[in-house]
């Protein structure tokens, strides 16, 4: 992962910005599924990490974010609303739908602790859940927090062992599922993907085996769970069956393949990936198991999320 993704994904002052719209630097084949834009994070020479969109239609990527602090893990709600966190520790949100084509300016969540990160808006558009660190003794942690975004009020969700990241909402927005994480004697980090029913919030560990589970997805349908996993050597992507509570590989490759997102007809994922060198966004059929680039920079690309709204 890049230099500027090790930070802790943090701050940010209320900052207007220019809506930007650029072509893709590289496209080599059409998803032949037309829907809202994939949203991702991208590293420019010009303005750091950014959000961007990218219209698989007609094929250009418009820049969202122009922010001093940076922009990291977008993530986006039925109506249009855009929430990411920079690298302070600060998360935003902004209406996409309200822009002029002028200029906006992003609000900042003012009711969470100081570091927070790892933003996801609920399926009705009405919450928010994220991780917030805290730091102590030379030891990191973080614990999952929830936000009110008609009030902006917020309260911590859990306090869990370990180090929460990459929250994500059941389709229902009945549970969550995220990863947690922890430091072995030797070094090596373990991470593990945890289910929870926010009605009890009681956490349940679905995926232990040893290695690191990251990035978890929710399908569409709410049957399965896309998550990366190192289990075999290299990151790829891995599809856990909520009723036969099995996972099963969707790649199996020596290079990185990791942060998946559904299509949202649930037929295919998007992902990032540096199978051809450079880390580019790439598509995979879940019927036929064909790949495909989709969308690449010269620089750096993260965090595609694929994801139609309303």
């Amino acid at each position: 992962m890049s230099k500027g993704l090790l930070k802790l994904f943090f701050l940010l002052p209320p900052f207007t910005f220019l809506l930007l719209t650029l072509s893709a630097c590289q496209r080599t084949l059409k998803t032949g599924y037309v829907v809202s834009p994939i949203t991702y994070s991208t590293f420019t020479e010009q303005s750091g990490w950014q959000i961007w969109q990218y219209d698989t239609d007609y094929d250009q990527s418009r820049q969202l974010t122009m922010n001093e602090n940076e922009a990291y893990y977008p993530t986006l709600g039925p109506s249009g609303l855009l929430a990411y966190s920079d690298h302070n520790g600060k998360i935003w949100l902004l209406d996409l739908n309200n822009q002029d084509g002028e200029k906006q300016s992003p609000q900042a969540i003012s009711s969470l602790p100081k570091y927070c990160g790892h933003p996801a808006i609920s399926p009705d558009g009405e919450r928010l859940t994220c991780v917030c660190f805290t730091f102590l003794n030379r030891s990191e942690n973080s614990d999952l927090y929830m936000v009110d975004i008609k009030t902006g009020k917020s309260s911590r969700l859990i306090s869990f062992t370990g180090l929460q990241k990459h929250p994500a909402w059941s389709p229902d927005g009945k549970q969550i599922v995220f990863s947690s994480g922890y430091r072995e004697i030797g070094g090596k980090i373990i991470e593990q993907l945890w289910l929870m029913g926010l009605s009890n919030k009681v956490p349940v560990k679905i995926i232990d085996n040893g290695h690191s589970n990251i990035h978890p997805a929710w399908s569409p349908n709410g049957q399965q769970i896309a998550y990366s996993s190192d289990v075999n050597g290299s990151l790829d992507i891995w599809l856990y069956d909520l009723l036969t509570k099995r996972s099963s590989p969707v790649t199996n490759s020596s290079v990185l393949k990791s942060e998946p997102s559904w299509r949202p007809d649930g037929n295919a994922l998007v992902y990032v990936s540096t199978q051809e060198g450079a880390m580019a966004i790439w598509e995979i059929d879940l019927n036929t198991k064909l790949e495909q680039k989709l969308l690449s920079f010269p620089e750096d690309i993260h965090e595609p999320v694929w994801y139609k709204g309303e």
